[in-house]
């Protein structure tokens, strides 16, 4: 195969970041997984940059108050990456909460692999925040593959703009949300 057609450099970048993306995969499918519990648990796993709270299939968390991204690259997702069926439910327990995952004002935060119940049929509608929200003073977050539904609020996902209105670099793509 000839690659004449393509700048060496372009080549040698596109290989490291696939290594990369293949390397944080790995890396993260051996990370010890939360099997069940309260937002508290996912919020202990998610202290410090780069922080990761990776979900066991099946588990469930009984939310109180949201789950808080509080700081830069933190990542939420299901254990297993490369599987596409979502398993994982959040159910509130809580009448008086409307917002289950607070990812403002983070920069790079990630939501992967997750799906997320407001449980509405249960508590009813509520005013407050959406069901997610992120943005914000944060860059570039990212909400993957995931299933959203019984939103008590106005939105199921809200993407704070920030100051300014300006762009923010957010990616959401592969969501389904009712």
């Amino acid at each position: 195969m000839s690659y004449c057609c393509f700048p060496k450099s372009l080549i040698q970048t596109t290989m490291t970041v696939f290594g990369f993306i293949f390397a944080s995969i790995v890396v993260a499918n051996a990370q010890t997984c939360l099997k069940s519990g309260t937002e508290a648990d996912i919020n202990r796993a998610l202290q410090g940059s780069n922080a990761a709270a990776v979900l066991c299939p099946g588990a469930v968390f009984a939310l109180n108050n949201p789950v808080v991204f509080t700081a830069a690259n933190q990542r939420l997702s299901r254990r297993g990456f490369l599987q596409t069926e979502l398993e994982l439910s959040s159910a509130s327990t809580n009448s008086g909460i409307t917002n289950a995952i607070n990812g403002n004002n983070q920069t790079g935060i990630v939501i992967q692999n997750i799906q997320v119940d407001g449980n509405r049929s249960a508590f009813g509608h509520l005013t407050g925040p959406a069901l997610i929200e992120i943005g914000g003073g944060g860059l570039r977050p990212t909400v993957f593959h995931i299933v959203a539904f019984g939103t008590r609020s106005w939105s199921t996902i809200h993407i704070f703009e920030g100051k300014g209105c300006k762009r923010r670099y957010t990616s959401v793509p592969k969501r389904e949300h009712q």
